[in-house]
């Protein structure tokens, strides 16, 4: 079925994504980069939306990782890729490659590699152009994900704007504010919980924020 053949096909670009790393010399590097190729054409061009998005978080992960000897030959390529996906993409794509972009960003910062400050711009200057309050989310966590602390103010401006009154909306910018580990949101998230009692995910989302800010209120 075609729903069969869409799963396979969303598995197997997460499994590249896994596979592969930014490692350009020798053997490992045919391999990268014909993963990489790959990659970057079903994250273009796919049979449906999802297989896209998931090319781009797997360029995002695969491009995050050093090959054998510290080797990142391909990581400024991948990370190329998810950007342009950023600035041209359109409906959800866009959300899907900040997200992408976070995960690239997190796992650098794991491996004590930092990240490329236009990485980090990019995906705050279209958090502030959106308007949506269902892909407002992507950016949102990308933030937290980037630990971007300067965009904590825009966070925190977001939950009181009317466009993102909905649950999922500042449920997500909740999240995002809790990985950034922006402390400074304490006191509004707490009053989030407060008014939140008969609205389950928005009152879950908001307590992992608080949770990751180490509040124990």
């Amino acid at each position: 079925s075609k729903e069969k053949r869409v799963e396979v096909l969303q598995s197997a670009t997460i499994a590249l994504g896994m596979i592969g790393n930014a490692g350009s010399t020798g053997e490992e590097g045919k391999q990268n980069e014909r993963i990489f190729k790959e990659l970057a054409r079903i994250a273009k061009q796919s049979a449906d939306n999802h297989t896209e998005y998931f090319g781009l978080i797997a360029l995002g992960e695969m491009g995050s990782r050093a090959g054998t000897g510290g080797d990142r030959g391909l990581q400024s390529a991948a990370e190329k890729e998810i950007l342009n996906a950023l600035a041209k993409g359109k409906g959800q794509k866009q959300p899907w490659a900040a997200l992408a972009l976070g995960v690239y960003g997190h796992a650098l910062n794991e491996a004590g590699t930092p990240v490329p400050p236009t990485v980090v711009l990019a995906v705050r200057n279209e958090a502030k152009k959106e308007k949506s309050p269902a892909l407002i989310g992507g950016y949102a966590i990308s933030l937290g994900l980037l630990k971007d602390s300067e965009s904590a103010e825009q966070l925190l401006g977001m939950l009181d704007k009317k466009e993102f009154s909905t649950d999922e909306a500042r449920g997500n910018i909740a999240v995002g504010l809790g990985l950034m580990q922006a402390t400074e949101a304490v006191d509004v998230l707490n009053n989030v919980v407060k008014k939140a009692k008969f609205r389950p995910d928005l009152l879950k989302q908001t307590a992992i924020a608080l949770g990751l800010l180490g509040d124990k209120t």
